[in-house]
């Protein structure tokens, strides 16, 4: 699955396609996994997982939540860090404008699972098991460090 390229040249790719969608979404707070990694350890996020049904039963950030699940609770969100992700960080630039449009702020993961894989972040199935499985929505989105598995 690994079109030769290394774990940097992938990076570069993930952030340059993440650049070419900023546009649509560009006034909004981002932030990167690397940035993320000691207050998700720590319990500190309120993570909101935007892709579909299908993508999550492949691998979810363990503490995520559905899209679903965070509306129903958004009353309660109002003091918590909420970070919103995807795969590359489209849709969830897309949901966290929509947000901040309804006075609601969150940040965007900026590169999203994609850039959780390269930093090592972990990742489970829909049995809560440990995995390197994710769903990277398309042949074009798979940039995934090695010993990981992208599907679509």
């Amino acid at each position: 699955a690994d079109h030769g390229a290394s774990p940097e040249e992938q990076r570069a790719e993930i952030e340059a396609m993440y650049e070419g969608y900023r546009n649509e979404f560009s006034d909004i707070k981002e932030v990167r996994p690397s940035e993320l990694a000691d207050a998700y350890r720590s319990n500190e996020l309120v993570i909101v997982d935007v892709r579909t049904p299908e993508e999550q039963a492949i691998s979810m950030i363990p503490g995520a939540i559905t899209k679903e699940a965070f509306e129903e609770s958004i009353s309660d969100q109002r003091d918590a860090r909420v970070v919103v992700h995807c795969t590359i960080g489209y849709r969830s630039g897309v949901y966290v404008k929509e947000l901040a449009e309804r006075g609601i702020e969150a940040e965007n993961m900026a590169g999203s699972l994609l850039l959780w894989a390269h930093e090592g972040l972990p990742l489970e199935d829909a049995a809560g098991k440990p995995t390197s499985r994710v769903h990277v929505y398309g042949k074009k989105w798979n940039l995934l460090p090695p010993g990981y598995e992208g599907v679509w």
